[in-house]
């Protein structure tokens, strides 16, 4: 592969060329991009780069080892590149689980004091007003934390 010849190059000395079995209608490179376009996943991508070394393998004869060692560099960076992005929101992600359990803490730290903070919120007027101001306010900071991860994520 490291030679300048197309994965379909004959062999020296052989009196015909041979067609290979994948080279039916299509060449591999244009299977793979159909499939890439078909399942577009996360992690897939590398399939379009190989698709297109591929192509150009077989339609420009030149050898596949070079444009292959550079899309491996690329999916390598690229794979690095999201670890540190993890690591890096591992922080945001962090805060919004602190936020979906402070509500759940207040609660059991009334409960120790002493005090009936689920009979406050639950049968009272001034207890259902905080409640609702609070799952509103919670539900507004859980849908912002992540709001930002996920804005984060999609760079």
């Amino acid at each position: 592969m490291r030679r300048s010849s197309a994965p379909h190059a004959t062999r020296e000395g052989s009196a015909r060329p041979r067609r290979p079995c994948w080279r039916l209608p299509g060449s591999a490179g244009t299977y793979l991009a159909r499939w890439w376009v078909r399942h577009d996943n996360r992690g897939t991508g590398g399939l379009l780069g190989l698709a297109a070394c591929w192509r150009v393998a077989v339609d420009q004869g030149a050898g596949l080892a070079a444009g292959l060692d550079r899309l491996e560099g690329a999916l390598r960076a690229e794979r690095d590149q999201r670890a540190d992005l993890q690591a890096q929101l591992a922080g945001a992600r962090s805060t919004a689980v602190m936020l979906a359990g402070l509500p759940v803490l207040g609660l059991l730290l009334g409960t120790a004091l002493g005090a009936d903070p689920l009979h406050v919120l639950l049968h009272t007027g001034a207890g259902l007003g905080c409640l609702l101001v609070g799952g509103v306010l919670e539900g507004l900071g859980m849908w912002w934390a992540l709001r930002i991860v996920r804005g984060a994520e999609g760079v």
